[in-house]
């Protein structure tokens, strides 16, 4: 469903296809593109596809567990792959080029990967949650968000050590950056 915030009036409503009764395990980060098709990662469904604001699918392409997906400024979609814990970038065609896992950060446990998002110097930000480490006081210096160049060296890394006098602050979700504009905003007119 649209939604002006404003008016508190429902704009569109999209029927989208799942076979995942469960609603927490059908979609995650919807987002609407700058043409204005919907960008949906089918989480238990493992794929991200693409639908225009009737439900026809457009574009589809196979991804383990993406929680997040968005159309970067060169036209290729960025997926976050939740807890196979990976970014990837695929191309129109889903060939994947460019790609970011476990393997390209040793000694340090990558958690689940809900948010991936290209930054305007080109980077990557991932954004990380714990499911699997059942006590909040292990979290304390675990990754909470990285930031990586396209050559995947560590540009920053932000943990909390409750040991240093600082402020735990738990597992991210998802950043929103006040100061880099989001392509995708402010796309939908009433068609």
């Amino acid at each position: 469903m649209i939604f002006d915030t404003l008016t508190n009036k429902l704009l569109k409503e999209v029927k989208i296809p799942t076979t995942v009764k469960n609603a927490h395990d059908q979609f995650r980060h919807i987002r609407m593109t700058r043409t204005g098709t919907l960008l949906i990662p089918h989480l238990s469904e493992n794929k991200v596809c693409e639908y225009d604001l009737n439900g026809k699918l457009l574009w589809s392409i196979k991804a383990l567990s993406p929680w997040h997906a968005e159309r970067i400024a060169n036209g290729n979609t960025l997926i976050a792959g939740d807890w196979n814990h990976y970014a990837r970038e695929v191309n129109s065609k889903g060939k994947t080029v460019w790609e970011f896992t476990q393997k390209d950060i040793p000694g340090r446990v990558l958690g689940n990967i809900h948010m991936a998002t290209r930054l305007s110097n080109g980077n990557t930000l991932l954004c990380f949650w714990f499911p699997n480490t059942p006590s909040t006081l292990e979290w304390p210096g675990m990754l909470q968000a990285l930031e990586v160049t396209p050559g995947k060296r560590i540009a920053w890394a932000l943990t909390s050590d409750q040991t240093s006098g600082q402020e735990y602050l738990g597992p991210f979700n998802t950043i929103q950056l006040l100061d880099q504009a989001v392509p995708d905003e402010n796309v939908y007119v009433d068609r």
